[in-house]
This record gives structure tokens, sequence and C-alpha cells, in this order.
């Protein structure tokens, strides 16, 4: 519990006080009143212990007003209380300016601004302003009764009294954190949106790419089949002409030319052929113990199965060497007389030049051939390494950008939660409705007290409910000025009483300032001067003009003169 014990208050050249010191020892005496005429300068002591405390005064005064009118400088407040076992002097002072705050006699450090040198202060009583003003020191000047505030007036009021503002100051910062992870959620959702599409487009320009080199690849591949058949086809007409050209100049019934030809197509197909083997046994070969397309290493099944297709293709191709090395045998058996049919003639010539066309065509078909089987799919394009590396850099991003956004979306729920819980119906309505009971239970144990029996309830927001008898409901304004004022000390005593049971707030002193004069009758004021004298642990003080209603109660009195225009206590 927060306890503020005011020790002693003194002044000079403060409203109508002089160069003199003047003092008041706030544990002298248990019950104080204070009596003087008006304008004599008894509410000054209250008004120098607000000022101490927070720089200002109960009444809308400037602080060029509280100098002293004649000597018009060198005013100067001094306050003495303890606070958590801690011995405090706050020294205040108006031409020249002074602020410090002492604790055990040594000076705190002042920080730049006045403001923040306050909060250290405020910190060290535990207590604000308008707290202290409602519940330390009630004033008529600005005392307002809890019954004529409205209803944010009094929720103010309570939340202060019961500690509950650091859960709206709370509030307030987590409203700003929710509002920052708002705008941090709302920017990675773009970003997320933004990479998700970076991605897709990425892909499509990948996937582009590779449509394209496959494209390229497959025009490539048609463009030499489509050569090789162009090839293929002009051998043919090559060979349908010299065919024609024999028919026209030979008649030879031994089919001589017949088995010439025949054997050198079987030649030129068997060479092929054995071409197409050679070219097949290597790639066999070379893939004996690894894969041609991946590079891994084979299986045993796999081995034997491709020496199996090796054996197989050495047999064919001994073969079709057995087959080309008769053919050219018989070639050579058939050259003779091959040559003496032919002769020298122009058309031999050109029969010869259409054979070597054939071969010339053929070894080309063969070179084209080769050309085409080693034309594989090749993806190491730069453009499509490009693309592949800026999709890769996009998923990287696309990874950290949601699991940034799942972290903030979990600490912006947490958060969330949190922020229901400091608002008004979350942990302060808990606490509040957890407190009304009491609050209600001790103001009606007041109103016993004053002999006024009614039965007064307030509920979560504050508002009042007063029966009589029981049945009857009446509001506040229902009741005479005297009755108004015993339910107002009813229920300030109550507030106390309730800060001091929540271990939230404990002040030694309680001043009141002709709050008696009014309204309250003489069997009021005994009642209420009863009640005060029944405090524990607090020192009373009631400036008024009518002390002999609780002068039966009082144990001190300080009497308010003035002497050569300045006041002074006697």
């Amino acid at each position: 519990m927060k306890k503020l014990e005011l020790q002693k208050v003194r002044w000079k050249n403060f409203l109508s006080y002089g160069e003199t010191w003047s003092e008041i020892e706030f544990t002298s005496h248990r019950f104080t009143i204070i009596n003087s005429p008006n304008g004599f300068g008894k509410s000054s002591f209250i008004e120098a212990t607000c000022f101490a405390l927070f720089g200002k005064t109960i009444r809308k005064v400037p602080k060029s007003n509280l100098v002293n009118t004649k000597n018009q400088k060198g005013t100067l407040v001094e306050l003495k209380f303890i606070s958590n076992d801690k011995t405090y002097l706050v020294r205040r002072g108006i031409k020249p300016a002074k602020f410090e705050i002492y604790e055990d006699k040594t000076l705190i450090a002042q920080d730049a601004s006045v403001r923040e040198y306050q909060e250290k202060l405020d910190a060290i009583i535990g207590i604000d302003y308008n707290t202290f003003i409602q519940t330390v020191i009630i004033s008529k000047t600005k005392y307002v009764p809890f019954m004529k505030l409205d209803a944010a007036s009094r929720r103010e009021f309570v939340e202060n009294l019961l500690t509950l503002t650091v859960f709206g100051n709370m509030n307030k910062k987590q409203k700003l954190i929710m509002s920052t992870l708002k705008e941090q959620l709302q920017t990675l959702k773009s970003q997320y949106s933004i990479n998700k599409n970076n991605i897709e487009q990425a892909e499509n320009n990948v996937k582009s790419i590779n449509e394209l080199l496959q494209q390229n690849l497959t025009e490539k591949r048609d463009y030499i089949n489509n050569r090789i058949d162009e090839l293929k086809d002009t051998n043919a007409e090559i060979k349908e002409s010299a065919k024609k050209l024999k028919d026209t100049l030979y008649v030879d019934e031994d089919d001589t030319i017949n088995v010439w030809d025949a054997t050198q197509r079987s030649i030129v197909d068997l060479v092929g052929e054995v071409k197409h083997r050679e070219l097949v046994l290597t790639k066999l070969k070379n893939s004996s113990d690894t894969c041609g397309s991946c590079g891994q290493e084979l299986t045993d099944a796999h081995v034997e199965h491709t020496n199996k297709n090796i054996r197989e293709e050495e047999d064919d191709l001994e073969t079709c060497n057995i087959k080309l090395k008769r053919d050219r045998e018989l070639l050579l058996k058939l050259q003779p007389k091959f040559d003496l049919i032919i002769g020298n003639t122009e058309t031999e010539h050109e029969i010869k030049n259409m054979v070597q066309k054939i071969k010339g065509n053929i070894k080309q078909i063969e070179n084209i051939e080769r050309e085409r089987d080693s034309i594989v799919f090749d993806d190491s394009n730069d453009k499509l390494d490009a693309a592949k590396e800026k999709l890769m850099q996009f998923r990287n991003d696309y990874a950290t950008i949601t699991q940034e956004l799942k972290g903030c979306k979990e600490e912006y729920e947490y958060n969330a939660i949190v922020y229901d819980m400091l608002k008004d119906g979350g942990i302060k309505a808990s606490i509040i409705d957890k407190s009304i009971p009491l609050i209600n239970s001790v103001i009606n144990k007041n109103l016993s007290k004053f002999g006024f029996f009614v039965h007064f309830q307030l509920d979560a927001e504050f508002n009042e409910t007063i029966k009589q008898r029981g049945i009857d409901v009446l509001t506040y304004d229902s009741f005479s000025e005297g009755e108004k004022l015993r339910m107002d000390m009813a229920i300030l005593l109550a507030w106390r009483e309730v800060a001091q049971l929540q271990n939230n707030l404990s002040c030694n002193v309680l001043l009141f300032d002709e709050m008696t004069d009014a309204s309250m009758d003489f069997e009021g004021s005994e009642i209420l001067g009863s009640l005060l004298s029944e405090l524990d642990n607090t020192h009373v003080f009631v400036i008024t003009h009518s002390p002999e209603k609780l002068q039966t109660y009082a144990d001190g009195a300080i009497h308010i003169k003035k002497e050569n225009g300045y006041s002074k206590i006697s």
C-alpha cells in the first residue's frame, strides 16, 4: 500500500503571509479546528500543501497571484512528508522559481523539464491531484460531491481511487502497439500477396523459356530429319535415273548390271547399317556402367541387360561386316565384266557421276544423323538460369514473409486479447464489480452512523439507486440540502475507507475547508465530528466559521489573525 504521511508544511510570502515563516505540524493533534474571519488566510495552509505537492492550488489562481502583494517576491513553500518509510522534503518557490525534491536530505537529480520532475514526485506520493482534492483536501471551492459528478467523472474518480488508471495508461500504450502491429500486418499481407504473384510470374517465365528451348530443339531435329529425307529422296531419284540410262544402253541377259546395281545398293545400305550399329554400340558401351541421362550407377540387372544388348549388337555388326565383305568381293569379281559392258561412253560417265553423287549423299546423311543424335536438351541457357535464380529468390522471400506474417498474426492476436482485457469491460470492470459491494456496504454503514436510514446502491456504471423504507425509490435531488450533505460526507468517508481496505491509498491527514458551514445542521455536524474523531491514524483539520459545532471533538485549535496587513498564525 502506498502510504503518505504529511509531517509539516511551512511558507512565507505566500498569499497574505509575509516574510516570516509560518508553519503547521500535521501530526500534533488528532482533530484541529481552524477559525478566523474571511480574508485572514485560514485556507492558505491548504493551498500551500497542494502547491508544494502539485505545483498548483485548489483554486484556479495564477502562480504570480500566489506571491504576497506587498513583498512581491521570495515566495517559498516547504512540505515535509514520509512515503514508504522514506522522508522527503519538497521546496517550491516563486520569484525566484524553485522546485527541489530531497530524499533523506539528498537532492534528487532534477530533470530537464519541470513536468518530468513533477512525474517523479507523483510517483513518490502515489496519488494524483484530482484524487487528492477529493479524498484528502475537501474544499467547498473545489470539491464536487460524488453525487453531482456525471457518469464519466464518477468512473474516472473511482478508477483513480482504486489505482485503475494504470490500466487506462496501459490501454493507450496497447492501442498504439495494436495500431503499429496492424500497419505491420497490412504491410506483410501486401508483401505476401506481391511475392505470391512474383512467384507465379517467375514460374510462368521459367516454363516459357523451357518451352521455347524445347521448341527450338524439336524444330532443329525436324529440320535435320527433313534434310535426311530430302537426301534419301534425291538418291532414289538418281538411282531411278541411272537405271533408266542403263536400260536404254544395254541389253544384257546375264543380269550383270542388275547384280552390280543390287550389290552396290546392298553395300550402301550395309555401310549405313554398320555406321548406325557402330554408333549404337558406342552408346551402349558408354552407358554400360552409368546412366547416360543422369550419370548414376546402374544396377547389376541393368548392367547385365546392357551387356546382353552389346553382345547382340556386336553379333549383328559382325554379320553386317561379313555381308559387306561378301558384297565388295562380289563387286570386285563383277568389276571387269562391268567395265567391259559400260565402256567409256558418255552415258557411262554420267552413271558413274550419279553413283558418286549417291555416295556423297550417303556420307552427308551419315554426318547429319550423327549431328541429330548428338542433339540433347540443354538447360544451361543463361536466360533460363537467370529466370530460375529469380524464382528461387522469390520463393526464399515468400518463405521469410510467410514466417513473418505468421509471427505478426500471432503477436497481433495476443495483443488484441491484452487490449480487450485493458478496456473498460475487461480487468477494470472485473475489479470494479468486485469492489462495488464493498463500496455500497461502507457507504450504507456511514449513512446509518449519520442517522440517515436509506439504502444506497451503486451499480457497475456508478448509477445510484436510493431506497427509503426499502420500497420508495428516490433521487439525490429528492432530499434536503442537509440530507444531501450528510450523504456526501458518508460517501466521502467511504472512499477513504475503501481505498485503505483496497491497499491503494493511505494518507494520515484529512482537511475540510468550510464544508460543515453550509447546510449541515448541528446534529449532523456532531455526527460528522464523531466519525472524524474515530478515524484511525488520521489527523483531521476543519476550517470553519462555526467551531461550536465540532469543538466537543477537537483537541487542537488554530486561530489566524492579521498584523500590519500580514496574516499570522496564533
